[in-house]
């Protein structure tokens, strides 16, 4: 990984923006799933848990989509089936 001396200023400005776009919809998505969490404590445990999913998914597609940033699992074949 290069050190942050060797980053051109327009790959740093570059990273700073993509950086703040995450953040701007990182924080009001916490506020609005929360939000949506706790109205939803008296429904069944598999919809809030569903919900829940679901901003997960939403933050990682953001991740991706602002950040270029991804992920792999590795060893699922290790983890038991029951």
């Amino acid at each position: 990984m290069p050190s942050s001396e060797s980053i051109s200023p327009l790959r740093r400005l570059s990273l700073l923006l993509r950086g703040t776009l995450f953040w701007l919809v990182f924080m009001p998505s916490i506020l609005v799933y929360a939000l949506l969490i706790v109205l939803a404590a008296p429904l069944p445990i598999a919809f809030r848990t569903a919900l829940i999913r679901q901003w997960i998914r939403l933050n990682l597609w953001w991740l991706r989509l602002t950040c270029a940033l991804d992920y792999r699992i590795d060893g699922l074949e290790n983890i038991p089936q029951h």
